[in-house]
């Protein structure tokens, strides 16, 4: 009789458990796909009302989220080839790009090359990358 009641327990309990809801999918309004291409450096402005992307193939972009529209896109020979870093102030007027010993300075606003600044001599062998992550460090 015990190996019955075993039995029953166990079969009640499979079905409670098959039973149960699957859990609800997620819900994904409200999101949208900027990209397919591989992105090397995101930023998101301090408000969440900007999106900044680097691209791997020399194109810097700037999205605006609430309208869902592309607002500036930049592309070689603006953008230089190696760069590999971007930063975008908090506001989001001004994006900031990297190569090894470059910086350039992006208006948003304008959406004009802002300028740039040659940093080779200053560095010697080493890279922006390297000067970024010692200050990190301090």
């Amino acid at each position: 009789m015990n190996r019955y009641l075993r039995l029953a327990v166990l079969l009640v309990s499979v079905q409670c458990v098959a039973c149960t809801s699957e859990p609800e999918p997620v819900n994904d309004i409200g999101r949208w796909q900027i990209t397919d291409s591989f992105i090397l450096s995101a930023a998101l402005s301090k408000q969440g009302e900007y999106t900044a992307l680097l691209f791997s193939h020399g194109r810097l972009a700037v999205w605006d989220n609430n309208t869902q529209k592309r607002l500036v896109d930049w592309h070689a020979p603006y953008v230089l080839p190696d760069t590999s870093m971007m930063y975008m102030d908090e506001s989001a007027r001004y994006l900031f790009s990297a190569t090894r010993t470059v910086v350039q300075v992006w208006d948003t606003m304008s959406a004009e090359p802002a300028g740039s600044l040659v940093l080779s001599v200053q560095l010697g062998d080493g890279s922006i990358t390297s000067l970024i992550n010692t200050m990190l460090m301090l």
